[in-house]
């Protein structure tokens, strides 16, 4: 993407304000990109790199939400 990834742009729009960001299905990622996704949440910084460059944006003000349908059957034969 010569124009960057939509989560990538919406990281570099609201760099250092209030956000949320929503991961469906997290559980349905590989391992690199679990570890590439969760590293913001560590450090509060995100990092793209863009036609050779890499850029750092402040997403420490940032909400992250995960959600996930692991488990799901046992979840609604407890709730039945």
């Amino acid at each position: 993407h010569a124009e960057g990834s939509p989560l990538a742009n919406f990281m570099q729009k609201y760099s250092g304000r209030v956000g949320v960001v929503v991961f469906e299905e997290f559980e349905k990622l590989g391992e690199a990109a679990r570890e590439a996704l969760l590293h913001p949440l560590e450090s509060g910084e995100w990092s793209n790199k863009k036609s050779g460059t890499i850029s750092h944006f402040d997403c420490s003000n940032m909400i992250f939400i995960m959600t996930s349908n692991y488990q799901n059957e046992q979840i609604t034969n407890y709730i039945q």
